[in-house]
């Protein structure tokens, strides 16, 4: 993912949050738009996404990244 995609994901994250419950963007927004990025790109890109938030995710500590770790069954894969 470029820098460019990173800040468009963020962005639309906070946004998605915004609009759809008028609160910021969640790991739910961020996923969810994470898979956009990740499936326009390739197909393979989304499953390799989730598998990373199944693997390496769980590691991290901090209630983010657990409910980053929640919204993994956004992703197809």
């Amino acid at each position: 993912m470029s820098t460019a995609e990173a800040v468009s994901v963020a962005h639309a994250a906070g946004l998605r949050g915004w609009f759809l419950r008028g609160e910021p963007g969640n790991a739910a927004d961020l996923a969810a738009c994470l898979a956009g990025t990740a499936a326009k790109d390739s197909p393979e890109d989304l499953a390799r996404l989730r598998r990373y938030l199944e693997q390496r995710v769980p590691r991290r500590r901090g209630a983010q990244w657990q409910a980053l770790y929640d919204a993994r069954d956004l992703l197809a894969g």
